[in-house]
């Protein structure tokens, strides 16, 4: 496991109602099962992952491509996966202990952390939507800092890192650091300004949820 903490025995998630997956799972199995444990009875998977060479990006940069040079439209429809590739290549390289983005489920600890990121984020987290789950056949867990990769996609349509600073950036997030500050060029490049990422925890799970009503014996959970 790659956190110091337990992984919590009951944890909350926003479900997508507009989400048909997301939706149909809760309906016909009452559980969310991440695609790492779908796929352990693949014994070479299973080894891979055991052993940390488990390659989970759908897709790589292109090494023929034949400019550099790129519009705006086209580093606006890239940076939200440069920032998921990003992250998985700094976890496969310094923390192969970690689940990564790309198969984990991702759930919070309490009511109050959604009620948190409600506050925070408004209408988008709806805090009608959160169910609460029993972990279960927990393969691989962490506690990461989820403002981290807010502040990624800010910085990365903002900015062009370098190596060193996306470096940086990714393994304080995977080492679970609770804020980070980027300094960063204003809109217009003229100046500067320094952003903080804030805190708000959540888990990355590689394993299964299953919802409390699925659960003998639970009793529906309060804040």
């Amino acid at each position: 496991m790659a956190s110091e903490q337990g992984v919590p025995e009951w944890v909350y998630v926003f479900v997508d109602p507009g989400n048909s997956m997301a939706v149909m799972n809760l309906q016909i199995t009452g559980q969310y099962t991440s695609s790492v444990l779908a796929a352990m009875s693949d014994p070479d998977f299973a080894a891979a992952y055991v052993e940390g060479r488990a390659d989970f990006l759908p897709f790589v940069p292109n090494p023929s491509v034949s400019t550099g040079f790129m519009s705006p439209f086209v580093v606006g429809t890239i940076n939200g996966y440069r920032v998921e590739y990003d992250a998985e290549l700094a976890r496969r390289a310094y923390f192969k202990g970690a689940p990564s983005r790309l198969t984990g489920i991702y759930a919070f600890e309490s009511m109050d952390g959604c009620r948190a990121v409600n506050a925070r984020y408004g209408p988008s987290w709806p805090l009608d939507t959160v169910q609460r789950f029993k972990t279960e056949n927990v393969l691989r867990a962490t506690r990461v800092n989820m403002e981290i990769v807010s502040l990624a996609r800010y910085a990365y349509g903002r900015a062009m890192l370098d190596a060193q600073s996306i470096e940086h950036l990714w393994r304080a997030y995977w080492s679970g650091e609770d804020d980070y500050t980027m300094d960063l060029p204003t809109v217009d490049a003229k100046g500067r300004e320094v952003r903080s990422a804030g805190t708000t925890w959540e888990w990355i799970i590689d394993g299964s949820l299953l919802h409390e009503s699925r659960v003998s014996g639970s009793k529906p959970g309060s804040a």
